[in-house]
């Protein structure tokens, strides 16, 4: 830019409300005209929690009725980069938390969930939160465990891989869902490899988990090398990037997805040799309408985590069911997932993005996964092409 040329600047508020709206209706229809992501991010800083979406009357299949509304919680971990450090992103995440919970008990909520990394960050505060916000909350983590573990059971079986002959790679082995996921898996598959950043931490609870388990349970911080030898791959880590790369995966893999953002790329995501599909989803006996962009694939499917609120909502449980780090297992797993079958729940069938897997994809995988069992990996890989 030639800065010795005339130029001005122009200052000036909107004329009212309206103009507002149309001011900001304009730059959503034109997300890049922001003068900087920087910009976005601040703006996203001075906004409060608010409610976006209103559900009168759900019934389930048990015939009991609710209803309940979202609360967008506006935070986002690139925020991180706006603020003066990782604690005052943290303390700022805090606030929001709260303020969106006690809109919940404002607007006549019995329950609220924490979706997200938003239930990350009150571990271990859980039950102040609730005394505070004047709502219990609940992380949601056991009924989106209980969902993922179906769907990698159904996943197999699909497919024609026997779990207990199996080796499974869990990534991001030690967040809550990770830790309840794999207690699960240490009774079921024959290969168990725990992955995530921290070793110290990953290989106590590795020890503590070989006690009854019927798997070969390793460790590692390397996510390719966990991978590249597994059969079924579970992630779970809380990341905005992939965190594998879909070199790394084997023709005729099982790649269960629960990481939000997701945790795989379009890469891994277009094979055909390869079935990748989105755990920890439930469909729903009934349509929610959000009227806006959720990132699911349909209205009839949602989220575990949301789904366990409307599940203790109709048992008429307003407690803090999911809470806590490590606290998931597979006794509360098969507790929420009994009231979530008799309440018409279950996991959602197997989507790669927003699109549905046909018999067809799945027959493409079963017969990769014969190829590569017979070591044919070759001709495994071109059913990939």
């Amino acid at each position: 830019m030639d800065n010795t040329a005339p130029r001005f600047t122009l200052v000036g508020p909107p004329a009212d409300i309206g103009h507002l709206y149309a001011i900001l209706d304009w730059y959503r229809q034109r997300p890049k005209r922001f003068s900087s992501t920087m910009t976005l991010l601040k703006l996203l800083e001075w906004l409060p929690p608010f409610k976006s979406a209103e559900f009168p009357r759900v019934v389930s299949a048990a015939g009991t009725e609710a209803s309940g509304f979202l609360v967008v919680c506006p935070v986002l971990s690139e925020m991180i980069s706006s603020m003066d450090d990782e604690a005052a992103f943290k303390q700022h995440l805090l606030r929001r938390i709260f303020e969106a919970c006690r809109m919940g008990a404002e607007n006549g909520g019995k329950i609220a969930a924490l979706g997200a990394f938003t239930s990350i960050a009150v571990i271990g505060r859980e039950e102040e939160l609730s005394r505070e916000a004047g709502i219990p909350v609940t992380s949601g983590n056991s009924l989106t465990s209980w969902l993922t573990v179906r769907g990698i059971d159904r996943a197999c079986k699909a497919i024609g891989l026997e779990l207990s002959t199996a080796r499974v790679a869990v990534v991001g082995a030690s967040g809550d869902i990770g830790r309840g996921v794999c207690q699960w898996l240490s009774r079921r598959a024959a290969g168990l490899t725990l992955s995530a950043r921290r070793l110290g931490p990953l290989a106590e609870f590795a020890n503590a988990l070989r006690v009854g388990s019927t798997a070969v349970i390793d460790v590692t911080d390397d996510n390719g090398a966990a991978v590249r030898r597994a059969d079924v791959v579970v992630t779970v880590a809380i990341s905005s990037v992939p965190v594998i790369s879909g070199v790394d995966v084997m023709p005729g893999t099982v790649v269960c997805d629960v990481g939000y953002p997701k945790n795989v790329g379009e890469e891994l995501e277009s094979r055909t040799d390869v079935l990748a599909f989105s755990g920890g989803y439930a469909r729903l006996p009934f349509a929610l309408d959000f009227g806006h962009e959720m990132k699911l694939p349909s209205q009839d499917v949602l989220y575990g985590c949301f789904s366990e609120a409307i599940v203790l909502s109709l048992e008429g449980r307003y407690e803090n069911f999911s809470m806590g780090r490590g606290a998931i297992s597979p006794e509360r797993m098969e507790e929420i997932g009994r009231a979530a079958l008799k309440h018409g729940f279950d996991v959602a069938p197997f989507y790669v993005g927003k699109r549905l897997l046909s018999s067809e994809d799945l027959a493409r995988v079963a017969e990769a996964r014969r190829l590569r069992t017979e070591g044919r990996l070759d001709e495994a890989r071109e059913l990939g092409n």
